[in-house]
């Protein structure tokens, strides 16, 4: 293990990775910040960095002095800054959560991910090895716990309110104006213990950037005139996250909660816990938030990490200016270790049966127990975690699939603030079951005890704690680079729990065997302790409670004497055991000299009749790891409803007949994601090359040998359905499939999809999977520390093992986009939980066929337009939380789309469009005042940002991934967009934008609006009883023309949807709005053109 000594006298060093090549030093301010700091290291030599900085300064010193260039549309990605996370509320784990929901969903539904929009976001990286991104993080160690009593959600409030301008820096969005410009972003968010702020931006601007930041904690303004906009903000947030089951279940933690305890505030904040019940307490918050700061906002209670190329003398010089005038208050700070356990045994030992918002039958068991912090070198709770959550044969999962109880498990401690911190650390399982399980739950319960007497039977394992050891001592010895913007974040937090060696290694690696701490930990897990909550819409009317501020649902029992018997006399088990020792855990680590000249991208290896392979050694990060990307492309997918549904089965039930084998892979760190796309099957596969081949054979093997039970059929359809109504519940899901509906002239959406579910049957799924075998074309691509022999054999294996037959070129598929007509043209369609407020509207505006060129122009306005768009609708009419302005590419035709997601009982959407309107109006004129200046100065931050170095194999392969997905090939194509851009003019970009708004010659606005229910819509009455139950209409969004009237009748006929499909969603346009107003999708795609295919390869 390497080290970097300290330079401050005293200061220990920070143990780090032999391959981290960064260097560290850790220094504190007089006033008690502790500052990390960290030199980064590009993948080149550091002199000609250096150089490549000088020049890059000099073109930009005469790029600014004059000249202008040529250019015309485009951009990689959305470009949206996502200031203020959702989980900035106490639930700073709620966004992994919610993106381990989004994957989920994506997995059941099959072919309904972003990417098939080809929008691109990671291609905003390099072809050349140029610095990266400069960042800096602030972590203060006070957050939602340290919220008053009497105004609930305060700490997130003064988060959100520190970026509203200092006295220094006065204008509100001075900060994000400077970020923005300079090819930036910043965020911030609040747990229950830490609030953490994070920016990146170009490094020759990271020296003014830090004193921007430092401000924030130095003298922030907290203008009253902002309080009230921003709190409006706050409430925005949380409305969004009112119908998000994983927040609701948090919040209803508070329930068990001792009286007192810090557990049970709200952290959130809302109109109502920071405006309206302090208003009538006469409480006067604005005061009382400046008196917040000074107390909770010390310079002792903050750490600090900054990273950048720069040396750590200039850091250090820098810091010091910067943030040594953050005030000290000298007092304690904060400490809620007294408070004890969080939860009165009364009520946590208790069954609640929820009534949740998404149609998924759920068990959470929960246990509390002493806060395990101080015990991170042994990680008890990780260890347990490992055996209780395997998958593999023996375990608690492969018995409850073998009796098609349960379809998913997590458990463990997601050491988050919520389920660990001083007070007490949660032990959980959360645990999806199939209708069957909901009703033998007592049999789950079970079977988890059962594993659990195992355990202690058998007493903790030497063995296994090694495993799981080397594993970790694996990934931390070949460490992957973080984005510095994410390790400044992660690193800040680290430091509030860890000494000054094991700032890094304290949460990764674990050295020390402790069997009496894993045993007292597992004794801790009894049926006597345990917290029982059963989510399921079938408790729908059987409840008698209402947690306060989610509102959710709920009655509260005794848990059944009956069960607690059979928990208490489980006894053991047979079929469960112990997991043999791993096959997959990789023990060479030797790199691979070339078998082939080695090049700067992908080449083609292989190109037959069945397939074509795509390879590349990697020859910069210099790592014992591989990826590896296969598309089976069939026309089975997108023939019909029915046949995507029969599909996305195929794929489900091949990852459930795959979790039981292919699961020591992931515990050795190898990663596999089976998708199903409107093309065909998508494999990708990651993690060290030496066992990457042993985990492909399996998957292949898999699906030759492809079998289920009709009991496990039975189970994933019905959570599959489920899946595409929970999809069907938000509002921002349902405006993107309603605009490819559209756009796209064959879509088949969630909702047509709810609609057949019912009338497949495991016959269908057996034949389906017959004839995707039987006949597919696929491409491949490996990049990494394989040799191409190696490739060419796994290719060989494939063809061998599943022997199948090609698909000639004109029968593999594609997706063709329809032309939006001129003029504005508006679909309004009603939301389908009658309990939730909030309407998304997107409006789009198509440019059409993109190139290298108009895809560069566009990229550039939208960074042009990004800051005043939510400066504007966000921070001073505070339309919604979330507001964004971004490019879109529709496999390869293109487009801008702005986006507000804004709630109906603050206001119409049509009051919103007309807003969106007014915007562009006002952008119009602030281009026609923008200096030529300012726009290369924003053009040369976009050009960083395209510039900016890979941090990781992963995310280089998975950009050049994308070009072969999209059969473009372009690999060069960010050096493309640079010479582009390089050449743009402030007039290119105006001629661009007036072309496409309203009055220009190539006017084509489609917008679409799905809107809530709130006094401000009239078409839309409140009805709040509803508690998310559901209607789905009986208009399907085909989007096929001819395809669609080939659907099987009969089948159609036979369809019995668990949800309503009795009335037309189709919502007429308001009084006195102007504008085409889609009545029908269907009709409106008659008469609408199909545009050419459209590769953006020039």
């Amino acid at each position: 293990m390497d080290k970097h000594s300290g330079v401050e006298s005293g200061q220990p060093s920070v143990n780090k990775s032999p391959n981290d090549k960064k260097d560290y030093r850790v220094v504190k301010l007089d006033n008690g910040i502790t500052a990390l700091l960290i030199k980064d290291v590009d993948n080149t030599n550091s002199k000609e960095d250096d150089e490549h900085d000088d020049e890059e300064q000099e073109m930009e010193e005469e790029e600014t002095e004059g000249g202008d260039g040529a250019g015309l549309e485009g951009g990689d990605g959305n470009l949206s800054v996502k200031r203020r996370k959702q989980e900035s509320s106490g639930t700073d784990d709620g966004e992994m959560e919610e993106e381990q929901e989004e994957e989920e969903e994506e997995e059941l539904e099959g072919g309904d991910e972003e990417e098939e929009e080809g929008e691109e976001s990671s291609q905003r990286k390099k072809p050349k090895k140029q610095s990266k991104m400069a960042a800096a993080a602030l972590c203060v160690g006070i957050g939602s716990f340290s919220d008053p009593d009497d105004i609930p959600g305060f700490a997130h409030f003064l988060e959100h309110m520190v970026f509203m301008g200092s006295a220094k820096y006065p204008d509100e969005n001075a900060f994000d104006a400077f970020i923005t410009k300079h090819g930036g972003s910043d965020n911030a968010s609040t747990g229950f213990d830490k609030t953490v702020f994070q920016f990146e931006v170009q490094r020759k601007h990271f020296q003014e950037g830090l004193d921007r930041f430092a401000q924030f904690f130095t003298e922030p303004l907290l203008k009253e005139d902002s309080t009230d906009r921003e709190l409006e903000a706050v409430d925005s947030e949380f409305q969004m996250s009112v119908q998000n089951d994983f927040h609701r279940k948090q919040q209803m933690m508070s329930v068990f909660c001792r009286e007192g305890h810090p557990m049970g505030k709200f952290t959130w904040g809302n109109s109502k816990s920071l405006k309206l019940d302090p208003a009538s307490k006469s409480i006067n918050v604005h005061e009382r938030l400046k008196e917040f700061r000074k107390r909770m906002y010390s310079a002792h209670y903050m750490t600090l990490v900054v990273q950048s190329r720069d040396s750590l003398d200039d850091l250090e010089l820098w810091v010091r200016e910067a943030f040594s005038n953050v005030q000290n208050n000298s007092l304690e700070r904060p400490s809620f270790t007294s408070c004890g356990q969080p939860f009165q045994h009364e009520k946590f030992h208790k069954l609640y049966k929820v009534v949740p918002v998404q149609d998924q039958h759920t068990l959470d068991l929960t246990w509390s127990m002493p806060s395990q912090q101080k015990h991170y070198r042994c990680k008890p709770l990780h260890y347990l975690g490992w055996l209780l959550g395997h998958e593999g044969k023996g375990s608690i999962m492969a018995l409850l699939k073998k009796r098609a109880l349960a379809l998913r498990l997590y458990c463990g401690n997601s050491e988050s603030s919520t389920e660990h911190n001083e007070t007490y650390a949660a032990f959980s399982f959360n645990i999806v079951l199939s209708d069957e399980g909901l009703k033998r739950v007592d049999e789950v319960l079970v079977i988890i005890f059962q594993y659990i007497n195992m355990l202690l039977k058998e007493g903790p394992q030497k063995r296994i704690f090694d495993e799981i050891k080397i594993v970790d001592d694996n990934v931390f010895r070949f460490f992957s680079e973080m984005d510095p913007i994410d390790n400044v974040e992660d690193m800040s937090e680290r430091m509030h729990l860890y000494p000054t060696e094991e700032y890094i290694t304290g949460p990764l690696i674990q050295t020390e065997y402790n069997e009496q701490l894993i045993r007292e930990c597992t004794n801790h897990l009894s049926p006597e302790t345990a917290n029982i909550i059963i989510s399921s819409k079938e408790f729908v009317g059987k409840t008698d409670q209402k947690e306060e501020w989610f509102g959710t649902e709920f009655i509260v029992q005794d848990v059944p004497t009956e069960w607690k018997a059979k928990m208490k006399n489980a006894g053991l088990n047979p079929d469960l055991y112990l997991p043999t020792p791993n096959k997959f855990i990789a023990t060479e680590f030797d790199l691979n000299k070339p078998d082939v000249p080695d090049t700067d991208y992908p080449t083609c290896i292989l190109d037959t009749e069945h397939s074509k392979l795509w390879y590349r050694r990697d020859t910069k990060f210099s790592m014992p790891r591989a990826s590896m990307y296969f598309h089976f492309m069939t026309p089975l997918v997108n023939l019909s409803p029915k046949h995507a549904v029969t599909f996305d089965l195929f794929v489900c039930l091949l990852e459930h007949q795959l979790t039981e084998t292919a699961y020591e892979a992931e515990a050795a760190e190898l990663s596999y994601t089976l998708k199903a796309l409107e093309s065909g099957l998508e494999i990708k596969l990651y993690g060290f090359n030496h066992k990457l081949p042993l985990l492909f054979e399996t998957i292949v093997d898999v699906i030759a040998n492809f079998t289920f039970s009709q009991e496990m059929f039975v189970a994933v359809k019905e959570n599959l359905k489920n899946s595409y109504h929970n999809y069907i519940l938000k509002p921002a899901k349902v405006c993107r499939d309603l605009r490819l509906s559209i756009l796209q002239k064959v879509k088949w959406t969630a909702m047509d999809k709810d609609r057949v579910v019912q009338a497949v049957s495991s016959t269908d799924v057996m034949n389906t999977a017959k004839d995707f075998r039987s006949r597919f074309f696929f491409e491949a691509m490996v990049q990494g520390n394989f040799s191409s022999k190696e490739f060419i054999s796994l290719e060989q294996y494939l063809r061998e093992k599943l022997s199948f037959a090609p698909i000639p070129e004109s029968e593999r598929p594609v997706t063709r986009v329809m032309g939006v007509p001129g003029g504005c043209h508006t679909l309004r369609w009603k939301a389908y939980n009658q309990s939730d407020a909030n309407t998304v509207i997107t409006n789009y505006f198509q440019a059409g066929p993109g190139t290298v060129r108009s895809l560069s122009v566009l990229d550039a306005l939208m960074t042009v337009m990004e800051e005043p768009c939510f400066n504007i609708l966000r921070t001073q009419e505070q339309l919604g939380y979330t507001v964004n302005a971004s490019m879109r590419n529709t496999f390869g035709i293109l487009g801008f789309a702005i986006s507000v997601n804004t709630q109906a009982n603050k206001f119409s959407a049509s009051y919103v469009d007309g807003c969106m309107d007014a915007f562009l109006a006002t952008f119009s004129d602030q281009l026609d005042q923008m200096s030529k200046e300012d726009f290369r100065t924003q053009v040369e931050g976009l050009i960083n940002i395209l510039q900016c170095e890979d941090s990781s194999l992963l995310e280089e392969s998975d950009r050049n991934w994308s070009y072969v997905l999209n059969q473009e090939y372009t690999f060069d194509r960010i050096h493309k967009k640079v010479e582009v851009l390089r050449c743009l003019t402030l007039a290119d970009i105006k001629t661009c934008f007036r072309e496409h708004i309203q009055g220009g010659t190539n006017f084509r606005k489609l917008s679409v609006q799905v809107i809530g229910y709130g006094e401000h819509e009239k078409s839309n009455p409140i009805n709040a009883s509803t508690n998310g139950d559901t209607e789905v209409d009986d208009i399907a969004i085909t989007s096929a023309n001819q395809i669609a009237d080939e659907i099987d009748a009969a089948n159609q006929g036979s369809v019995h949807s668990k949800l309503d499909q009795s009335e037309s969603r189709v919502l007429p346009q308001d009084e006195g709005v102007s504008g085409a107003c889609i009545a029908d999708i269907r009709t409106f795609k008659q008469d609408l053109s199909v545009l050419p295919i459209s590769k953006i390869d020039r």
